[in-house]
């Protein structure tokens, strides 16, 4: 009687043992593979809540070669899913990488890292324009009316009839919050909350004597008369 392990090896599984006698006829040798048991790692970064590995609708810490595995990543607020990575520990074998928040993929012959990468979610900005002027809008110094949460928002009164000029801006959030804004005369910034926001630029008027003094070239003096608003 021998024992040995003269059958080939097999990726994914355990090395099969048989033990086998000498006969006088012909005889068939049957070995059997056990599957081996490969880790499922979940390793969370900034934006993403948890992530989620299930065999057959069961949260799995481990997966056979070949099982099928749903994976699925739950983001923070103000993030969304971009993709989910699984990288498996064995660097001859690629990574695979799924769309979206949710997938599925087939366990390699390896240990493997589950990861999500995450972009940062877009909020609107709305200017409520003033009846005698109007607000532009940077965002990081470029125009826009969209902006991610902690960008830094741009505002810059004109006015547009003579007379008038800011007393101050007012934003408010989706939420309901109060946006602090920090002015500086006709400017203010502020930073991007994690909801849309509403601008509101608050005028207020002033008044000026229209004399020679204030005014000495006559043909202005007569173009703010007629353009300055008497309410």
């Amino acid at each position: 009687t021998s024992t040995g392990k003269l059958v080939p090896s097999v990726s994914g599984y355990s090395d099969a043992d048989y033990k086998w006698q000498y006969y006088t006829q012909n005889i068939t040798l049957y070995a059997k593979w056990t599957a081996i048991p490969y880790a499922i790692n979940k390793t969370t970064s900034e934006g993403v809540s948890s992530i989620s590995a299930q065999v057959e609708g069961t949260e799995a810490q481990h997966a056979t070669i070949g099982t099928t595995v749903s994976v699925s990543a739950l983001p923070d607020t103000t993030y969304q899913i971009q993709n989910i990575t699984i990288t498996p520990s064995d660097t001859t074998i690629d990574p695979i990488v799924i769309t979206g928040d949710q997938g599925q993929f087939t366990m390699p012959a390896s240990d493997v890292t589950v990861t999500a990468s995450t972009v940062k979610v877009p909020h609107n900005i709305t200017v409520n324009n003033p009846s005698h002027g109007n607000v532009d809008v940077k965002v990081n110094g470029e125009i826009s009316d969209q902006a991610v949460i902690e960008d830094s928002v741009e505002l810059t009164y004109t006015a547009h009839k003579a007379g008038w000029t800011l007393d101050h801006f007012e934003v408010v959030d989706s939420a309901g919050n109060t946006v602090q804004v920090v002015q500086e005369g006709n400017q203010g910034t502020f930073e991007m909350p994690g909801y849309d926001t509403n601008v509101i630029a608050v005028e207020k008027q002033f008044r000026v004597l229209i004399d020679e003094t204030n005014f000495p070239d006559s043909f202005f003096r007569e173009f703010v008369e007629e353009n300055l608003d008497k309410d």
